[in-house]
C-alpha cells in the first residue's frame, strides 16, 4: 500500500508566474551557466604554455531587461587555430570550445536552475509558513 500526500502549491505557482527577476539576479543565473562552460573549457583545452587556458573567461557583451549576451572562451589570438586546426597537418583540430557546450547542456542548465532556485529561496526567506 502506497502512502500518499497532497501539497497545495497554488501559492508557489502564482509566485513563479508573478516573479520579476532583476538584472543582477538574471546575471547571477546566467553567470552560473557561464562558469560551468568556462570550467569545462579550462579542463578540455590542450596546454602548451598555459596562456590559452589562463585567458578563458566570460565576457558580457550586452545586457537588457530581457536578455544577456555573454561570450565564454579563450582570448589568445591562436585559440581559433587550436579549436579548428589549420591546413598544416602539424596543427590538427583540438576542440575545447564546442565540447564545453554540446552534450553538456543538462549540466549547464542544472547550474542555472540551481542559481534561479537560490534567487527564489532568498525572496521567500521568512515568507514560508509552516
Amino acid at each position: 500500500m502506497a502512502v500518499k500526500t497532497t501539497v497545495n502549491d497554488k501559492g508557489f505557482q502564482k509566485s513563479l508566474k508573478d516573479i520579476v527577476i532583476t538584472k543582477s539576479e538574471l546575471l547571477a543565473v546566467e553567470g552560473a551557466g557561464a562558469r560551468n562552460i568556462a570550467t569545462a573549457q579550462k579542463t578540455l583545452v590542450p596546454v602548451d604554455t598555459g596562456a590559452t587556458r589562463a585567458s578563458i573567461g566570460s565576457h558580457i557583451v550586452s545586457v537588457s531587461e530581457e536578455r544577456i549576451v555573454d561570450e565564454v572562451g579563450a582570448e589568445t589570438e591562436y585559440a581559433p587555430f587550436v579549436e579548428l586546426g589549420t591546413s598544416n597537418t602539424n596543427y590538427p583540430m583540438q576542440p575545447f570550445v564546442r565540447p564545453s557546450v554540446f552534450g553538456r547542456e543538462k549540466s549547464i542548465f542544472a547550474d542555472m536552475a540551481d542559481a534561479f532556485f537560490m534567487t527564489v529561496l532568498r525572496r521567500w526567506k521568512g515568507k514560508v509558513q509552516r
